[in-house]
């Protein structure tokens, strides 16, 4: 189970958004939490769907992801959304022909993948059209990933990720800057919305609630033709 909370930069804000994200990478500390030293690495992710976006109209997300060189499959599927909060059912693992089955046998079973079609792992690991599955988005993440640890005590809460987004399907190629916050657990719901108002005021207002996921933003984008 996945649980996050999501800002985005805000539009004419006086500070640059890039110079924004890297302040959000230096500081400490806000009040009662400590950040560990930022983790940069570079997310390249291809979102699929069916011809007739089955899997879209369930609001379920598809996802290959690249990390440095490794290949993982991600299903996703909304459970709860309380403003910028949202509480996702995840599997996630590394990509390979057991994983590949336990990401799609579900869908299967929901009738939202063909029963008898095949699905090649071998070009869905490429990003290319696979069966009945077709890429719908690609994005390039530029992240800075820092732990989060709840004072006294160096309690891990969760992960302050440093989202610079490229559409990079998109026309225009568009960018966004993002800023999640994701919980270690369940149980640190109260952790991440307590940091939702300390991390806002670290960036100096200049960040809002955001109500869209990557996947559900860039599909807006390519419906409004950018």
């Amino acid at each position: 189970m996945e649980l996050e909370i999501k800002l985005t930069y805000t539009p004419g804000a006086p500070t640059d958004p890039d110079e924004l994200l890297a302040q959000l990478a230096m500081i400490p500390a806000v009040s009662g939490y400590r950040f560990a030293s930022p983790y940069p690495h570079v997310l390249q992710d291809v979102y699929y769907d069916t011809g007739n976006h089955r899997l879209r109209g369930a609001k379920v997300g598809l996802r290959l992801r690249l990390e440095d060189g490794r290949a993982r499959i991600t299903v996703k599927r909304p459970q709860r959304r309380e403003g910028a909060l949202a509480q996702r059912e995840e599997y996630e693992a590394p990509l390979d022909a057991e994983t590949f089955k336990r990401a799609l046998d579900p869908l299967r079973a929901a009738g939202l993948l063909p029963a008898d079609q095949e699905v090649p792992l071998t070009e869905f690991g490429k990003g290319q059209p696979a069966g009945p599955l077709i890429p719908t988005l690609i994005t390039e993440t530029r992240r800075v990933e820092r732990l989060i640890f709840r004072m006294p005590g160096n309690i891990p809460v969760g992960t302050l990720c440093l989202d610079r987004v490229t559409y990079v399907s998109v026309k225009g190629t568009p960018v966004y800057h993002d800023v999640e916050i994701e919980a270690a657990s369940l149980e640190c719901e109260e952790d991440i919305r307590q940091l939702q108002s300390l991390v806002i005021e670290a960036a100096g207002g200049y960040l809002k609630e955001s109500h869209e996921s990557k996947l559900l933003r860039g599909m807006n984008l390519v419906a409004q033709g950018r």
